[in-house]
This record gives structure tokens, C-alpha cells and sequence, in this order.
């Protein structure tokens, strides 16, 4: 199978979960696309000294990696089992470059606030724009669905999770005030980040690069799937003896965000020196979300 018959075939199975017909075969590598973080990137970020570091992160929405193309990392790697994630993220880095800063919340959110459907989300004159700027292989997926589906019927479809509104993606994200947004729009050309299809434990034989920082988000969430049990005991062995190997000396990873909802035994799992708990505002609004990172010695 040629490169671009397999692009094909990725945009095929995306339809399928356009339309509901897939089996969730594979769920994780053809899973539904964050369209924004869920998680409060902006409470953390500011406070960590990212300029001129070389950052690895998880792909997902792609908002780790704009925040940290503001904060002036030196390079920036992404990561994902989640073979849509790469060609969603290039589509925002794409109308980031050419869209002023409403236009690219019309662009992208259905809900601009809880009383008001946007109909104009994905607009297909508005990505006839935003194409031009796309990688080949990007545009190969997205001509392809914006044939079969308009707009807004493909942003509201299965292939998404559902979205936040404007105001709280503000709330969590430093470069979506606008401002940010357009100090951004100046830098994001400076970067050329490398986007690894991968699960988590299969990227320490991927990359060989060593990273000053890793931001895992909230995959702990999901490592049942990869983790035997007990699940936590074997995800904190895998950071601590497997990933631990991808960072320069004193580098650190973002292992854990939980929600104010989700709670570990911190004590019995998280208790030495080298593991750090930190509070964080919540997206709630109630309780507090929790960050857990490693520091390597």
C-alpha cells in the first residue's frame, strides 16, 4: 500500500465514524477527536519555565502543543495512538496561520455560548482558505470528508467529542486570548513539530530523542488498556523505568492530570521524592483538579 492509498483509507475510516457505522474496531486508534483540551493547561504552563526546551506531548486536540509554541520551547514532538489526531491538529496550526481570531472560533466551535448553535462551523468556503496551508496528506483527509459531508454535520458528527464553549476553552488555554492568539499566528511558522502514531508504550522505541519536558495529559485514564493490573502500580513503573530514559537530566513528566472527580491513592503510589502533586483550578469550578509529575535526578 502506497503512502497516499493508506491517507485514503484513514479518511474512509473516519466516514465510517462519521457516520456511525464503525465497530469501534481498534477504539483507541480510530477514536472520536478532541476539538479543544478538557483539561486547565493554562493554570500550569504559565508556571513552568518552557522556553528553549524540547517538549514531547500527547497530540490529542494539539492545544499542548500551541501553548507551548507560545512559551517559546525550542522544539516541540507530538504523540498519539489516535490516527485522526495528526490531520485534525495540522488543520488548526493551518487556520491558525490565515484566520483572524473570531473567524477561527467560528471555524471550529459549534457552540460559541450554550444558547447559540453556530451553523457555520467548518464552513467548507472558509477551509477552500485554510487548504492551501495544509501538508499534503492533511488535505488528502479533509478533501475527502468535506466531499461526503458539509460542515457542520461533520463537526457535530461521532468523528468529534462534543465541544466546550468559547469562554471555557479561553479559560483553559493561554493562546486563545487573542492577543496570545496573535503572537502565535507570528511564531507558528517557526516550528515543525514531528507527530509520532503511537501508543504509549511503544514510544520509548520510536523516538530517540531525549525531551526536557513530557506532558502525558490525562492518559493515565486510559492505561487500563495497556497496563495489566494492578493498573497504576504498572503505569508508575513504566514512567519511572521505561520513559523516565527519554529525558535530559532534571526533566520532568507531566504523568497525571485527574480531574476533581478522579482521585488515586496519592500516598500509596505517589510518595517519593522524585513525584510531585500539584493542586489546580478545576475546570469544575468545584474541588480541585490534580497534576502528578516525575522529576528525573
Amino acid at each position: 500500500m502506497n503512502k497516499y492509498q493508506e491517507i485514503i483509507d484513514i479518511a474512509e475510516r473516519a466516514y465510517k465514524k462519521v457516520t456511525n457505522e464503525d465497530d469501534d474496531e481498534n477504539l483507541y486508534k480510530y477514536n472520536s477527536i478532541y476539538s479543544f483540551t478538557t483539561e486547565n493547561i493554562k493554570s500550569y504552563y504559565k508556571k513552568e519555565d518552557i522556553f528553549n526546551k524540547d517538549i514531547l506531548t500527547v497530540t490529542s486536540s494539539g492545544d499542548h502543543m500551541f501553548n507551548a509554541m507560545l512559551l517559546g520551547a525550542k522544539s516541540i514532538d507530538c504523540f498519539d495512538i489516535n490516527v485522526f489526531t495528526k490531520y485534525y491538529v495540522q488543520l488548526k496550526s493551518a487556520a491558525i496561520k490565515v484566520l483572524n481570531y473570531e473567524d477561527f472560533f467560528t471555524f471550529f466551535l459549534v457552540e460559541k455560548n450554550k444558547l447559540f448553535k453556530n451553523k457555520k462551523v467548518f464552513n467548507k468556503a472558509t477551509y477552500q482558505k485554510i487548504r492551501d496551508y495544509l501538508p499534503l496528506d492533511a488535505k488528502i483527509f479533509w478533501d475527502i470528508l468535506f466531499i461526503y459531508k458539509d460542515g457542520y454535520k461533520l463537526k457535530t458528527s461521532p468523528l468529534f467529542f462534543k465541544d466546550v464553549i468559547k469562554s471555557e476553552i479561553i479559560r483553559y488555554n493561554l493562546y486563545l486570548e487573542e492577543e496570545k492568539f496573535y503572537k502565535l499566528k507570528n511564531i507558528i511558522n517557526n516550528y515543525d513539530p514531528k507527530f509520532y502514531n503511537c501508543n504509549i508504550i511503544d514510544l520509548p522505541n520510536i523516538s530517540k530523542k531525549l525531551y526536557d519536558t513530557i506532558y502525558l495529559s490525562n492518559i493515565i485514564n486510559y492505561s487500563g488498556y495497556y497496563f495489566d493490573a494492578p493498573i497504576i502500580i504498572n503505569y508508575k513503573n513504566f514512567i519511572e523505568n521505561k520513559l523516565s530514559k527519554m529525558l535530559k537530566n532534571n526533566g520532568l513528566i507531566f504523568l497525571a492530570y485527574l480531574y476533581s472527580n478522579y482521585s488515586i491513592n496519592d500516598k500509596e503510589y505517589f510518595n517519593e521524592s522524585h513525584f510531585e502533586i500539584k493542586n489546580i483550578a478545576p475546570i469544575s469550578y468545584e474541588g480541585k483538579d490534580k497534576l502528578y509529575v516525575y522529576k528525573k535526578d
